[in-house]
């Protein structure tokens, strides 16, 4: 298994993902992927895209929006798109985290997106947060002999 926080993004939009330590609803996750995002700046919406070969199998984490987010009424949406294909959407409220996992089974590029849901709440602030996100690599695959 290998952190996906380890593998820096090959294409981004917005700024690029933060990684360090989240809280989200009390829990702290070590290793975590952020993104701070604000109605207010207009810089709402955002992804990410990693290149994982076709080398991992399964995707574990945590999404939710960091205790630390200024507003407690925003919403966003993450999608965790695989080759251009849907494989996960899930809410992300304060308070409410979510458990992912994720089948990546073949999957070359892997997206994670985030939408900014109530757009009518322009001075909402929040952090987004992917919790310890961890991939499970495909039997005979080491990622160390890969670098």
């Amino acid at each position: 298994m290998i952190d996906l926080a380890s593998l820096d993004p090959i294409n981004y939009t917005g700024s690029f993902p933060n990684v360090g330590t989240a809280r989200v609803s009390g829990e702290t996750y070590p290793r975590s992927l952020s993104q701070s995002r604000s109605g207010w700046s207009g810089s709402t919406d955002g992804s990410a895209e990693y290149n994982l070969g076709r080398n991992f199998t399964r995707l574990e984490a945590t999404a939710g929006l960091s205790d630390d987010s200024k507003s407690a009424q925003s919403v966003f949406e993450l999608e965790i798109i695989g080759d251009h294909r849907s494989l996960a959407r899930v809410e992300l409220r304060l308070g409410e985290p979510v458990n992912l996992d994720v089948d990546l089974t073949n999957v070359l590029r892997l997206q994670l997106r985030w939408t900014f849901l109530n757009p009518e709440s322009t001075w909402d602030s929040a952090t987004i947060v992917l919790g310890s996100p961890t991939l499970t690599a495909v039997p005979g695959f080491d990622p160390e002999e890969d670098e």
